[in-house]
């Protein structure tokens, strides 16, 4: 298998050599084992897969010498491997990623060990441990979910991409004491600046400033960034961000249609470039509210309800308003 594994891996480098980062992850599945002889099945994923992180290095290595191998800790790799493995160059060349914040509690920072917390800060401590201990010379970048904000998980506050700022900050101040090397997110890339780009804009401010206040943010960027209506425009952010935040019920998606007013208030601003900013935050609004409508519905087990909101939801971006969200949602990749 491992011979296998070494000649597709290079033949594929050779054809698609445009790599600076490799990134060798295990598959997204609760049982990615693709060799049951005696030896692999006695073998636990972790140290399965650090086998493999092993052979690619090298393959790569010797067909990409500039390039950086990635390998990740996520699903069955969350958990350390049982053997002390070598790496090869001691992963000088490598990148390791911890995504294991899936199953975590969004609304408190991950230290705090509430909710699924205790379960991926063990995980968290033990990897930093493992690579400590085999002396890892390589980077640590650390991925995390903010967008998966509500239970189960991808619920309206953040599907809206309206982060819990306050636990983004706390998790980055913790996270740059321990030496990580990065912090990313998995959402959308082409949204990032959806309803606006105060969100990734804040978070990369706290890598630069763990110091600084989410408060203090907001005075910088809605008058830099909304102009003379920048004051409303922060108090009809505020107000959602509260709305979005509460439990979904019937009265919480009245609370959330209910901002339409507060927004359609906000006075006409003196920088003409604000209008299609303004005119985001409207469609942001629509969304906010077909949100709180699908999940209503899903909670509410109103199956009828959920399949007539589908179509709306897929076409939202890419067919209803297209041609609005141009200029603010990129394609992915970008060109």
């Amino acid at each position: 298998m491992r011979r296998i594994f070494r000649e597709n891996l290079r033949a594929y480098l050779r054809e698609f050599p445009d790599w600076d980062i490799f990134a060798f992850w295990a598959e997204d599945t609760c049982d990615p084992y693709y060799c049951s002889c005696p030896d692999c099945a006695q073998m636990s994923l972790p140290d399965w897969y650090m086998l493999l992180v092993n052979e690619a290095a090298e393959v790569l290595a010797e067909e990409l010498p500039h390039a950086h191998l990635e390998f990740i800790g996520y699903h069955g790799t969350r958990d350390v491997p049982t053997r002390k493995w070598h790496l090869f160059e001691n992963g000088q060349r490598m990148l390791f990623n911890f995504c294991g914040g899936y199953s975590r509690d969004i609304y408190h920072p991950l230290a705090t060990g509430t909710g699924g917390n205790a379960e991926v800060y063990a995980m968290y401590r033990n990897w930093l441990g493992y690579l400590q201990e085999i002396g890892f010379q390589g980077q640590r970048l650390l991925m995390e979910y903010y967008n998966l904000c509500e239970w189960p998980n991808q619920g309206p506050r953040g599907r809206a991409l309206l982060w819990p700022l306050e636990v983004i900050r706390e998790d980055t101040q913790a996270y740059l004491q321990d030496g990580w090397d990065g912090v990313s997110d998995w959402f959308c890339q082409q949204r990032q600046c959806f309803p606006s780009p105060f969100y990734v804009w804040a978070w990369l401010q706290f890598y630069t400033d763990p110091t600084i206040t989410v408060e203090v943010l907001k005075d910088t960027f809605y008058s830099s960034y909304f102009g003379s209506v920048g004051e409303p425009v922060r108090e009809y952010m505020d107000a959602l961000e509260n709305a979005m935040h509460a439990r979904t019920s019937a009265e919480n998606l009245e609370q959330v249609r209910a901002l339409a007013a507060k927004l359609e208030a906000i006075p006409d601003p003196e920088d003409t470039q604000v209008v299609p900013r303004l005119r985001t935050l409207r469609i942001h609004h629509e969304y906010c509210v077909l949100l709180k409508e699908v999940f209503l519905a899903f909670i509410g087990g109103d199956a009828a309800q959920w399949n007539a909101l589908e179509q709306p939801f897929r076409d939202f971006f890419e067919v209803r308003h297209r041609e609005e969200l141009a200029s603010e949602l990129v394609g992915y990749p970008p060109n």
